[in-house]
């Protein structure tokens, strides 16, 4: 799991299937989506809970945008026990960082034309 890392390249989605396949290899399993009605799984031994929380941090870690993986960490995504879990905080938290970065864009933009405005 040290090797986990996400490159430059490769998108979330697939980072995560990388991530994903991890506990599968082991004859280990994510804990259930409680969202998903159909799945009825026992509850997990404590060696698959050991595999999990390790998978789950190796995964957050290995982020390769070094400040969405602290806003993570921030937001509970190493420790909440869950790879889906995990996937889903940073996920929102990308999507949280991209639109704020979008407002603060578009806050410059005005500023600048408020100050070509007066200017004229």
């Amino acid at each position: 799991m040290d090797t986990l890392a996400q490159e430059a390249s490769k998108p979330l989605a697939a980072y995560y299937q990388q991530a994903v396949n991890i506990p599968r290899r082991t004859h280990s399993r994510d804990r259930p989506n409680n969202s998903d009605s159909a799945t009825t799984t026992s509850t997990l031994t404590g060696l698959e809970e050991f595999t999990l929380g390790c998978v789950v941090n190796a995964f957050v870690r290995g982020l390769y945008d070094s400040h969405l993986q602290k806003k993570v960490m921030n937001h509970g995504g190493a420790s909440c026990g869950s790879l889906w879990l995990s996937y889903d905080i940073v996920r929102q938290t990308q999507k949280a960082v991209q639109e704020k970065k979008l407002v603060e864009e578009q806050l410059a933009e005005r500023k600048k034309l408020s100050r070509l405005e007066e200017l004229c």
